[in-house]
């Protein structure tokens, strides 16, 4: 099909390649569907696996005029191959596309910043105690992904003169037999401090760890990756993770993906995708003196910042000086007291303007922004559109 009938078709036929047994397929999907819903028209065939996604399966596409793929998937790189020789236009993860399959007009790629989840991780760790060693524990089939965190945690690491030991997983590429694992934790130098690939490896070590009787966070705190709610909040002790995926980026991924497909002017083929964060739970609770300061500001903020509390009302709560608590952030969050107080506010904020129906005016005041007007021209800077809009888009109208 010519780029000037893929123009001038009524709708797109479009392929998206997602796992959808993990919270971060799902955050992805949602995002795709979000840009649907501004009046796109696609058809879409979901692939939820990667044993679904095969040669037969690029053919029949191509016999019945697919425009698109997207693939959040570690396809083989026979598919690959077969990919790329079909001209359709396709946006993946460079994660998962093989080195062979070379970017251009009709292939870009998203580029997760796993180094810099690494290094997030490292500095988290190295924050939350004093711990005689550090590890780390890779994704089972060693995934390009999971090298790239490694790399940037142990350099992290590294760069602060600690030790950082790394596990081996057996052969047979799986983590369900334990014993390797057990004996691993049972052997590492008390307390330290663990990162795992994603959430799933995690909750494999966190059964290691019950099992070789260490008690977790006091001697081993523990760390994932996807903030897979399901996952970490159903262990024991909840396990603190960091969430890098939003619906924003599925968004970004299905507007290239549009521009490719209609010839419009696309962005570059590597896309940097570079949003993460640490959301905190028991796995890895604070215990050091710089680390209880911040447990205090944090729950300070999150109970008080819709009140329209500023800088100075959390520095008098804690009885310490801005310069001290505004160092502590930049170490711990790396945003300012007021970056955090913004962020805590619009993060209630949104919350309401999804789940009720009360007054934009009205939210706003309840959220503690007392200039409605600057709220507006925020709003818009951050999110890209105005509350009204924002509302009705996740809404689905």
């Amino acid at each position: 099909m010519t780029m000037k009938q893929r123009k001038t078709k009524k709708a797109f036929d479009v392929i998206v390649a997602v796992r959808m047994y993990n919270a971060v397929g799902r955050t992805r999907l949602e995002g795709i569907l979000r840009f649907l819903r501004h009046g796109r028209n696609w058809r879409i065939k979901l692939i939820e696996t990667e044993d679904r996604f095969t040669a037969q399966t690029i053919a029949g596409a191509i016999k019945d005029g697919i425009d698109g793929f997207i693939v959040f998937q570690s396809l083989s790189p026979n598919i690959w191959r077969d990919l790329i020789a079909s001209r359709i236009p396709i946006v993946s993860l460079e994660s998962v596309c093989p080195p062979m399959a070379t970017r251009g007009r009709l292939l870009h790629l998203v580029r997760v910043d796993d180094e810099g989840i690494g290094a997030l991780a490292a500095r988290h760790l190295l924050n939350a105690g004093d711990f005689r060693t550090f590890g780390f524990i890779p994704s089972p089939q060693d995934e390009n992904w999971s090298r790239r965190r490694l790399a940037g945690f142990i350099a992290e690491i590294q760069a602060n003169k600690k030790e950082c030991r790394v596990f081996t997983p057996p052969k047979d590429g799986s983590l369900d037999n334990a014993s390797a694992l057990v004996a691993w934790v049972s052997g590492l130098p008390h307390p330290a401090a663990l990162f795992a690939a994603n959430d799933l490896v995690a909750t494999h070590a966190i059964a290691a760890l019950h099992a070789a009787n260490l008690d977790i966070p006091r001697q081993v705190a523990i760390l994932g990756v996807d903030n897979d709610e399901i996952l970490c909040q159903n262990v024991e002790p909840s396990l603190t993770s960091i969430r890098f995926v939003t619906e924003k980026e599925g968004e970004l991924v299905a507007s290239e993906l549009e521009k490719m497909m209609t010839g419009a002017s696309a962005r570059k083929d590597l896309i940097p995708w570079n949003f993460k964060e640490i959301v905190r739970r028991e796995s890895t609770s604070f215990t050091t003196p710089a680390a209880q300061l911040m447990r205090r500001a944090l729950q300070y903020i999150n109970r008080h910042a819709a009140e329209g509390v500023r800088v100075r009302d959390v520095v008098r709560h804690l009885g310490v000086s801005q310069r001290l608590l505004e160092l502590r952030f930049r170490e711990f969050e790396s945003k300012s007291v007021a970056q955090a107080l913004d962020d805590r506010r619009f993060a209630e904020l949104v919350r309401l303007l999804k789940d009720t129906d009360a007054p934009i005016s009205q939210i706003a005041a309840d959220c503690g922004f007392g200039n409605l007007s600057n709220l507006t021209r925020r709003f818009r800077k951050r999110y890209g559109k105005t509350m009204r809009e924002w509302r009705l888009e996740v809404r689905g109208k």
